[in-house]
């Protein structure tokens, strides 16, 4: 997940330690405090991460219940999440870089519907990628609903032909 990068603060210390110039008390106070701004950066970063991975949880769950289907516990769902894949690791830092653009958020997805929210059963996914999410289901439900429609009216325009043509036999089998 957040891989420890050779910082300037690091970079300081070989540099001193090579040249074998002490550092001072100053130079180690200001070491000092860059370390802890970055750990609190890190924490800070690590807490919207994490949060976002359990609102997904949460999410899932939800529909887990609704639909009665089998999910994993949390605790399995945070450790798949976080320590066994890499995907959600380049998405939440695609979205990030994307200004947080809500079709580029990273999502749970299910490879076969019926088996539920296992772990074994789920992948990362992004929004945009998905009717439902992307603007492009409303185009479909109005297109459904048009063709309903029409169906409709050419089923009336039907009946009415079957019963004309039912009221021509019926006129001719008097006649006979």
């Amino acid at each position: 997940m957040f891989k420890q990068r050779h910082s300037t603060i690091s970079i300081e210390r070989i540099r001193a330690a090579m040249t074998g110039r002490k550092q001072t008390k100053e130079t180690k106070i200001k070491i000092s405090e860059r370390l802890t701004a970055k750990h609190n950066k890190d924490q800070n970063r690590y807490r919207a991460y994490l949060g976002h991975i359990l609102y997904i949880y949460k999410a899932i769950k939800g529909y887990a219940d609704d639909w009665n289907l089998k999910i994993s516990s949390q605790e399995e769902f945070k450790q798949w999440s976080l320590y066994q894949t890499t995907e959600y690791d380049i998405l939440y830092e695609t979205w990030k870089n994307s200004n947080w653009d809500k079709l580029n958020s990273p999502v749970v997805m299910r490879h076969v519907k019926k088996n539920g929210f296992v772990i074994s059963n789920l992948y990362w996914s992004v929004k945009g990628q998905h009717d439902w999410w992307n603007g492009r289901l409303d185009e479909n439900l109005v297109r459904s609903k048009e063709m309903e429609k029409r169906q409709i009216k050419n089923n009336e325009a039907d009946k009415e032909q079957q019963e004309e043509m039912l009221g021509r036999l019926k006129a001719k089998r008097k006649k006979l």
